[in-house]
């Protein structure tokens, strides 16, 4: 039995309740209030994380390479530089009245020279004392030689006075 204003309570109560009930389950975070994480979004963000994955893969394998052939750069460099080192050396002196012409030669020890004569007026040689070497100069002819010690070496013309009158030369012979 509802005394009078009885009704109107409980009714209140009723929804008080179930409102209190409501914020409970929000507060909770259920399910039915909270909305969904489409499966759509997951896969592109997996999808985004890959692509940044393999971007970066392909940024480093592409230092490696550079790295690699700044590499063999340097090491094909290294080697010309040798090579050309240990090349001959190629030089044309031409020989005159009391001269040679260029009247220096430069090398590195142990490097191989040939020295072939060009315009050659009169009768000359080519003598280098320590080297060993003494030749009859003739356009056209080839003389070859190697120094293993740096230093600097006289080469002249040992015919008559000519080595008196200018007709000498230097080669050098670096390390």
């Amino acid at each position: 039995m509802l005394y009078p204003g009885e009704e109107i309570n409980q009714r209140y109560m009723k929804k008080l309740v179930l409102l209190f009930a409501v914020f409970v389950l929000v507060g909770q975070g259920c399910p039915v209030f909270q909305r969904p994480v489409p499966v759509v979004e997951e896969k592109v963000m997996e999808e985004e994380v890959m692509m940044e994955e393999k971007e970066e893969a392909a940024m480093e394998e592409e230092v490696m390479e550079e790295k690699e052939e700044e590499v063999m750069m340097e090491e094909k460099e290294e080697a010309m530089e040798e090579a050309k080192a240990t090349a001959p050396k190629l030089i044309t002196i031409n020989a005159g009245n009391f001269f040679f012409e260029p009247d220096s030669i430069t090398v590195k020890a142990g490097q191989e020279v040939r020295v072939t004569f060009g315009e050659v007026s009169g009768f000359h040689t080519f003598v280098i004392d320590e080297l060993g070497v003494n030749e009859s100069v003739k356009a056209g002819k080839t003389v070859t030689f190697t120094a293993d010690k740096a230093g600097t070496y006289q080469f002249y013309c040992s015919v008559g006075n000519h080595r008196a009158l200018g007709m000498f030369g230097s080669h050098n012979v670096t390390k």
